[in-house]
């Protein structure tokens, strides 16, 4: 494909030349001995007729010459400086061909190199390596989004298919069986409407109702939700809201994200320990901090805590806490549709977890 724009390339720039070279000999034909003789004329010389041909003569020959030479030498100057062009374009975009080739077979780890192309090309190859490895990173997280999904699938529905077989051998009575296929059938439908719910919303789909609210009154429902789980597992929660600080957001939408943020700190906070929620204006920027000194995060693993079905510990065991794995995601997205940003910290393992949410106040 390369080498055929090269050609054509070449052959345009022929044509092109080669009109340019014929316009120019036959303009000179033609209007040439006319403004001579009409030179001649003027000088005095028209009453000398052998005088006045052999001079036309000799100013049509040497015309004629030098335009013939000069545009030869014009013409394979271009076509010298087209087939270098050409050559140099057709060896880039054979590389980005070749490069296509490779990410169209799954191969991402050699990136296109152009740097001795012209600018516009280098361009094209950056964005070319961008997008493969973009393709890359999308591909990944598929692969590990549909290995996690099948796993937490498969966890309930394997606790069904033993319930009902030890039901059929009557080694359980029917009121713990219909208890256990309805625990696990509802895991299964928490699963589906998480994963559908973090989609539309990181789609565009989901739309916000803003009203302008009392953030604390908004922290104060959310921690009073969890304070049995809390209390059941020896967490303290504590608070920090100066009054009078307002946000315009959607409460239900926010309260959902409160609503993750805190069940993930329990989740990973053991007895003894704290969950702190604090708020506070930083410019024209609403934060609220969501804070733990539970199992806390490695550097290696704080990156992708946002991603679904991503656990730090390799654990793929929701089934104690009741959780899904794409909270966090979800957290994240409702944030994002505010307009706003969440953000993870922490110190490493064993030093507690700070979930950063900042959301833009309006005026």
């Amino acid at each position: 494909m390369s080498s055929s724009l090269a050609r054509r390339l070449v052959l345009t720039q022929v044509v092109v030349l080669a009109a340019l070279g014929l316009t120019v000999l036959m303009t000179a034909a033609l209007l040439g001995p006319g403004i001579f003789a009409q030179h001649m004329h003027q000088a005095g010389h028209g009453n000398q007729p052998h005088v006045l041909e052999h001079a036309e003569q000799a100013f049509r020959s040497a015309g004629l010459t030098s335009l013939a030479v000069g545009l030869g030498v014009a013409i394979i100057g271009a076509l010298a400086a087209s087939v270098l062009l050409a050559r140099r374009m057709s060896a880039s975009l054979a590389e980005l061909a070749t490069a296509a080739r490779r990410v169209s077979r799954g191969d991402h780890a050699r990136p296109v190199r152009l740097d001795r192309s012209d600018r516009e090309l280098r361009q094209v190859g950056e964005a070319f390596n961008a997008m493969s490895e973009r393709i890359e990173q999308t591909e990944t997280t598929r692969r590990r989004m549909l290995t996690d999904l099948s796993h937490e699938m498969r966890t309930p529905l394997a606790a069904i298919g033993v319930t009902v077989e030890a039901l059929q051998d009557e080694m359980v009575g029917q009121a713990e069986a219909i208890q256990t296929i309805t625990r696990q059938a509802e895991r299964l439908t928490r699963l589906a409407d998480d994963i559908a719910r973090v989609s539309a919303v990181e789609e565009g789909q989901v739309s916000l109702d803003l009203q302008d609210i009392r953030i604390e009154d908004l922290v104060r429902a959310t921690l009073s939700a969890f304070a049995p789980a809390a209390e059941a597992k020896g967490v303290a929660l504590e608070t920090d809201c100066p009054p009078g600080l307002g946000a315009t957001v959607d409460p239900v939408r926010l309260g959902q994200v409160l609503d993750n943020l805190v069940r993930n700190a329990l989740q990973h906070t053991p007895a003894g320990g704290h969950v702190r929620v604090a708020t506070a204006r930083d410019g024209d920027a609403l934060v609220v901090r969501v804070e733990d000194d539970g199992d806390g995060i490695s550097p290696d693993h704080l990156p992708h805590v946002f991603e679904r079905f991503y656990r730090a510990d390799g654990s793929r065991r929701h089934a104690d806490d009741g959780g899904t794995g794409v909270g966090l995601s979800i957290a994240r997205a409702l944030t994002r549709a505010h307009g706003g940003s969440l953000e993870a910290a922490s110190e490493g393992p064993g030093s507690g977890t700070r979930m950063m949410l900042r959301l833009p106040v309006r005026p």
